[in-house]
């Protein structure tokens, strides 16, 4: 039975059903979904725009992040397709920019459950947000947001995840495994159905690298809500890892009783490098704590290094198993993750010749590091399009994140081992 006009829809036998156009109604013609896997990648375009609350959204918008108080704008712009979501993390700097996603085509959106949406014919970008107070703990809540997502993908003409943010209230409230963010990340695997054997991007669990880019920062103010949003796609994307860091999904048990599931980066289908929160963290340890420009440093070097590993197509380090004693004293070193690997100059590798499309997203702790931050970071990256937030990190010692989107400049290869399925 078909039941959303976003390729949203039940499956009948194998077939896999299609966006229906805004008259609710099938098209006579409409593009099948191995006609768009055939054709050429799509570019994503994103910027970030400083826009007039009294107007309406700019014409070919897909989504509309907002950052801060955006009510009055919100209501004027409720007449666009768009989907419009608003963050309550509060901007550094006034007036704040609109992160503006756009679209290739006509607009369609509506609601499925507790998921909004909005897609084209290649996009899809979808929201969840629940008041947490409607159920037992953040766990509850994580289970319950990411068991709908995986119920909407399993169903979705748009199946390939690419990104995912994810924002939620005092994240590092709460003591061991009790911490806030740790039992999310319980939630988040339970509602997966990861200790089912199932895939956060579709498949079999042996593809342990087949996880999106994600991000995860907690609000500084508390908006009761748990808040997740994500891309998705036609076309599949690239995992990419850090050689210089454990991947994620193989963090050792110090760090709570379930891993957190994403990948550093998802090159997408058009070459774009869709980053995640990325913060001071070799091998699995945090560096530099309380020292905030050491730690943008660190960050800086993990990032020139993931815009090396997306530049360079190469086959993904295989991970040994991690080492670990009986009172979980693990060790940092672990195959896979060269701490003596060659470390690329962020000036040269991020700004990659294109400065005027880099993207930036900051999280900062304390707000009072914003101008030793900011004076650094544009050292690297002289375009203005670097967006300052207060955040709270995933971890009490780690002072900022940064997340990215970065175009390169090559389209990704054909047939990729690391593809994300």
């Amino acid at each position: 039975m078909y039941h959303s006009r976003c390729g949203i829809g039940m499956r009948e036998g194998s077939s896999l059903l299609f966006p229906e156009d805004s008259s609710g109604e099938r098209p006579v013609q409409r593009p099948t979904h191995e006609a768009h896997d055939r054709g050429q990648p799509v570019p994503i375009q994103v910027e970030y725009r400083i826009l007039d609350p009294r107007a309406p959204l700019p014409p070919n918008i897909l989504a509309a992040v907002h950052f801060g108080p955006q009510s009055l704008g919100a209501a004027l712009h409720g007449a666009s397709p768009a989907l419009e979501i608003e963050v309550g993390l509060l901007p550094l700097r006034q007036p704040a920019p609109t992160e503006l996603w756009f679209s290739h085509g006509p607009v369609r959106s509506g609601r499925d459950g507790i998921v909004r949406y909005a897609c084209d014919d290649h996009f899809l970008f979808a929201l969840i947000e629940e008041p947490e107070d409607a159920y037992p703990g953040i766990c509850a809540a994580g289970e319950a947001v990411y068991a709908a997502l995986k119920r909407f993908q399993e169903q979705s003409a748009f199946p390939h995840l690419l990104r995912i943010w994810n924002y939620l209230d005092a994240i590092n409230e709460g003591t061991g495994d009790m911490e806030r963010y740790r039992q999310f990340c319980v939630g988040r695997a339970c509602g997966l159905g990861l200790g089912d054997g199932a895939n956060l991007a579709g498949g079999s669990a042996t593809g342990l690298r087949r996880y999106p880019a994600a991000t995860g920062i907690g609000h500084q103010r508390r908006t009761h809500h748990v808040q997740v949003f994500w891309l998705a796609a036609r076309q599949p994307g690239t995992a990419i890892e850090n050689p210089r860091q454990v991947s994620a999904y193989r963090y050792p048990r110090i760090h709570g009783p379930v891993s957190p599931h994403f990948s550093r980066a998802t090159l997408a289908a058009d070459g774009t490098l869709l980053v995640s929160g990325t913060a001071s963290i070799v091998g699995h340890t945090s560096r530099h704590h309380d020292d905030v420009l050491a730690q943008a440093e660190e960050i800086l070097r993990n990032l020139a290094e993931l815009r090396g590993q997306a530049s360079i197509p190469a086959p993904v380090p295989v991970h040994a198993e991690t080492s670990q004693t009986e009172t979980n004293q693990v060790e940092t070193q672990q195959a896979g993750v060269n701490h003596a690997a060659p470390i690329r100059t962020a000036s040269d590798d991020i700004s990659g010749g294109h400065p005027a499309r880099d993207l930036m997203k900051v999280y900062l702790r304390d707000p009072a590091l914003l101008a030793p931050v900011a004076a650094r970071l544009r050292r690297s990256w002289p375009d203005p399009q670097i967006l300052f937030l207060a955040g709270d990190i995933c971890r009490r010692e780690l002072l900022l994140e940064i997340e990215g989107i970065q175009p390169l400049r090559q389209p990704l290869p054909a047939a990729d081992p690391r593809t994300i399925t």
